[in-house]
């Protein structure tokens, strides 16, 4: 059977892409982690297939079956940036939000479904820097790196359907690494008011590290990570409930109106309180 492939370089990590036909790789290229760019012949780290009716594959293994065209598309996407955050060299890859205010980051720790591509959404509507919804990825140095993914604010968290006002200006996505300013450990909770307790630097440090992809594979770079992020930041933690209102509360304190908050007395304030 003949085969298309396209071979490319994200944050260090050289792959390719098979897909059964010319139109079908063009589709597969359009889900390629932000910031690809393609690569010439040479030794790749891994192959990632893709057919027609949707079967995915990495190294010529399986890895779903999904039994449309669409699916296998929105299954490959995924299944790249996952290999990418496990295996990007000198990165780290902690699951989380990040936007930045001044030139300066805010980390939302978290994996999926616990609201934090709604915050972010939120912040960013506020007036916030998109750089990620998905991964904070992390130099040697502790600055953080854009990955300005397609915010997923899905109609279905198992399709690849966003809502129509998820998109961000083009204005408003950052392009340059960032150091972390603040560092916001919370998931949504109905009916929640967002009053935090704040955290020791090694508090937020276990909060990233629980949420690092390669945590296991590579504990002390992730250790690392974790350590020098949380070493930059003012970290809280809390529940949160309405985006709009917390995003507000966020970006009050990251513009100076909260930053000296120093105790869990002070942080319960809510925003603007003397």
């Amino acid at each position: 059977m003949t085969t298309h492939s396209l071979e490319f370089i994200a944050f260090g990590l050289v792959a390719r892409v098979i897909a059964s036909d010319a139109e079908l790789l063009l589709e597969a290229a359009d889900g390629l982690p932000p910031g690809w760019r393609a690569h010439g012949d040479g030794p790749v780290s891994v192959t990632f297939g893709i057919t027609e009716d949707g079967k995915v594959t990495v190294n010529n293994g399986t890895v779903a079956a999904t039994g449309s065209r669409d699916g296998g598309l929105f299954v490959l996407s995924g299944t790249i940036r996952h290999h990418l955050a496990e295996h990007a060299p000198d990165r780290v890859f902690i699951h989380a939000g990040v936007v930045a205010v001044g030139g300066a980051g805010i980390v939302i720790p978290g994996r999926s479904m616990t609201g934090k591509s709604t915050l972010v959404h939120a912040l960013v509507r506020a007036g916030a820097t998109y750089l990620s919804d998905e991964y904070a990825v992390v130099d040697p140095n502790g600055m953080i790196h854009p990955f300005p993914k397609p915010i997923s604010l899905r109609l279905d968290p198992t399709t690849s359907r966003l809502l129509p006002d998820a998109s961000v200006p083009p204005e408003q996505i950052g392009t340059a690494p960032v150091p972390a300013r603040l560092i916001i450990a919370t998931k949504f909770e109905r009916d929640a008011t967002w009053r935090p307790d704040l955290l020791t630097a090694g508090e937020a440090a276990l909060a990233l590290i629980d949420n690092t992809v390669p945590a296991r594979s590579r504990p002390g770079d992730s250790i690392a990570a974790a350590t020098r992020l949380s070493g930059q930041a003012l970290s809280l933690s809390g529940p949160r409930g309405d985006a709009s209102v917390t995003a507000a509360a966020i970006l009050e304190l990251a513009a100076g109106n909260g930053a000296d908050v120093t105790s869990k007395e002070a942080a319960d304030r809510p925003a603007g309180e003397a």
